[in-house]
């Protein structure tokens, strides 16, 4: 009533499960969205340097379709969720390994989400940089450069799509939601200054 858009976290391979095609059913009737929950995550999609595996993420964008559903990607970098094999590259391979996963994406399901989480919780408190900044193959590879690079290459890829930068723990009224607060909101004052289509 309101024209918000309400939606959830969908897994594809749910369906399979015996009571897949009610778990299906009521995203149908309850949601107008859905957001993929593990069909796009970079290890998921790319097990081995040779291989990837589109056949979870077209069965969520085929359902989605036929269901009169919008969709959220997620996620396209994250460095908490890469394969075994990515870690073992040098940080000059793997960020070209960003920029190509991120356009071989786009490329396949371009103009199918209405958002893409291009970036995933790029704040780790824990990771003890003076920026907060989660360590990982990409930030190895550009520094804190890599998130506002995917966004202008997702920006290029999908020029319609809503492009998401996704963190957790912002919401908490302690510590450590004031530590992720306060990183997050600097963070994105500079990807501001460096015009990131965020």
């Amino acid at each position: 009533e309101k024209g918000l858009l309400f939606g959830a976290s969908f897994a594809v391979h749910e369906t399979d499960k015996p009571d897949g095609a009610r778990y299906a059913a009521l995203y149908a009737r309850e949601v107008r969205s859905i957001t993929s929950e593990l069909e796009l995550k970079l290890s998921n999609l790319r097990p081995t340097p040779a291989a990837i595996s589109f056949a979870p993420a077209d069965r969520l964008f085929d359902f989605a379709a036929r269901s009169g559903l919008a969709v959220r990607g997620h996620t396209l970098v994250w460095n908490d969720d890469v394969p075994t094999w990515i870690k073992a590259l040098s940080p000059k391979e793997a960020g070209y390994g960003m920029d190509a996963h991120i356009d071989t994406v786009l490329a396949r399901y371009r103009g199918r989400a209405i958002a893409w989480d291009v970036v995933n919780e790029p704040i780790a408190p824990w990771d003890h940089r003076p920026d907060n900044l989660r360590r990982g193959p990409f930030l190895a590879a550009y520094g804190e450069d890599y998130i506002a690079r995917s966004f202008h290459r997702a920006r290029r890829a999908d020029p319609g799509a809503k492009l998401v930068l996704n963190e957790a723990f912002t919401e908490t009224a302690d510590e450590r939601g004031e530590i992720f607060r306060r990183s997050l909101l600097a963070l994105l004052r500079r990807l501001k200054d460096k015009a990131a289509p965020i």
